[in-house]
Order: structure tokens, then sequence, then C-alpha cells
């Protein structure tokens, strides 16, 4: 029993009590007008979730160690998941491309790509 929650709803009930309201039904819309009444099925979910909370509190935390190489955080007694990825992405691309770069980029040229110079693109031609 929770006896915060019982004052709470104590209260209220005094509160609407003072008002007239006399009848059980009145004083349910009370209680949830102050939002003190909960279905079954929250109530199961809030005890679930109050048990995970008191669970992940009760956890010691791993102690955490910086990466000499590239300054990321990690824990004691793993690898540095930071240099592993960059480790793997350079192994992928050295098995894709043999010396691990990238070929150099395309031309880029297109179906609308033309060598010519446009309108837009000449030396201005001075009048008069």
């Amino acid at each position: 029993m929770n006896a915060q929650l019982v004052n709470s709803a104590a209260e209220v009930l005094h509160a609407a009590m003072l008002r007239g309201t006399q009848t059980p039904a009145g004083l349910a819309v009370a209680l949830e007008s102050a939002q003190l009444l909960q279905s079954p099925e929250s109530a199961a979910e809030l005890k679930r979730l109050r048990a995970r909370v008191n669970e992940l509190e009760a956890l010691e935390p791993a102690p955490i160690q910086t990466c000499r190489t590239c300054g990321a955080g990690y824990e004691l007694g793993r690898s540095c998941g930071t240099c592993e990825f960059q480790s793997h992405i350079a192994a992928a691309l050295a098995e894709r491309y043999g010396d691990g770069r990238p070929p150099a980029e395309d031309p880029h040229d297109s179906p609308l790509h033309h060598s010519y110079r446009v309108g837009r693109e000449l030396p201005e031609v001075p009048r008069g």
C-alpha cells in the first residue's frame, strides 16, 4: 500500500464531499478526474516497468576506457568498436578494389551532357 497515494485519494474524496457529492458514482468521477483510477492492465504494466527500473538500477555500470587510436569510449575488457568498424571498412575496400581505395570518380556524363559551349558560357561580345 502506498500511503502517499491513499492520502491523495482521501484529499480528493474529502474535497468532493465538501462540494456536496454523496453518491458513489460522483466520488468515482472525482477520483477519475484527479487521475487516481487506473485499469488492471495499466496497473500491471506499471508494476512490470517499476520492476525493470529496479533491475536496471541494480546493475553495476561497466567501466569505460578510452581508445588510444581513435579516442572513442568502450567497455573495459572489450575491443574498441569504432576501430573494429574502421578496420572492417578498410578490409572490405581492399577486398573490393585491391589497394583499399575506391576508383576515381566517373566523369558524370549523362545523355544530356554536351561538350560544346552554350550561349550563357560564350564570351561577351562588345556592342557597338
